[in-house]
């Protein structure tokens, strides 16, 4: 299964598993199911495995795809917060960070500019400057005095305070975006002007 990199399900009916040969004989514990799932980056690290679903769980005690979905995200923090500790110049990439951000403040990914329509008046209005100073990219209009936006950063509530005081806008809504996608915006609306990361102060996904 690490070999493959595919997860693997164990039911009790199934028969014993191979990787159950390890669990001591002379105990009273009894695997009744498992789920394994690898942790991989750009390499395999090992796997993470959960064993014996709750019987009062509404599946019999057997794990399901729900739950794999679960793990699947759970392996994947996991994975790279290992990765880093045996070497700390592994860096994720920036779709990934940005993922995991995503997932961690439950806010809606946005990984092209095709997924969105942009307002490019209000981006000229906004100007490069508040734009890259604040890593804020206004994209839509909410209301007369409020914007949607994307952010590789939603936690810097500093910078969207300030970005909301200096345009006169509110922050109404918030996506989260790659940094790599925030930098393709800028060049695109303002050309070299706008070829300058993001702040990312506060985003530590993986260190």
């Amino acid at each position: 299964m690490i070999e493959t990199g595919e997860p693997t399900f164990y039911r009790n009916a199934e028969g014993q598993g191979p990787f159950l040969n390890s669990v001591p004989k002379n105990t009273d514990f009894e695997v009744h199911s498992s789920l394994t799932v690898p942790l991989q980056t750009t390499i395999t690290l090992g796997a993470i495995q959960v064993l014996n679903k709750e019987l009062d769980g509404g599946t019999g005690g057997d794990f399901t795809e729900k739950d794999l979905m679960l793990l699947q995200e759970v392996a994947e923090y996991t994975a790279t917060l290992i990765h880093r500790m045996v070497d700390p110049k592994y860096v994720p990439r920036a779709e990934d960070t940005a993922r995991f951000v995503a997932q961690l403040t439950e806010l809606p990914l946005v990984t092209s500019a095709d997924d969105i329509e942009i307002d490019a008046e209000l981006v000229k209005k906004i100007g490069a400057s508040l734009i890259r100073s604040e890593g804020i990219f206004p994209y839509k209009r909410h209301g007369e005095n409020s914007v949607a936006v994307l952010m590789a950063n939603p936690l810097d509530y500093a910078r969207r305070e300030m970005f909301a005081q200096v345009a006169e806008m509110a922050v109404e809504e918030v996506s989260v975006i790659s940094v790599v996608l925030f930098e393709n915006l800028l060049k695109k609306y303002f050309g070299e002007e706008g070829n300058v990361s993001p702040p990312l102060e506060g985003v530590n996904v993986g260190a």
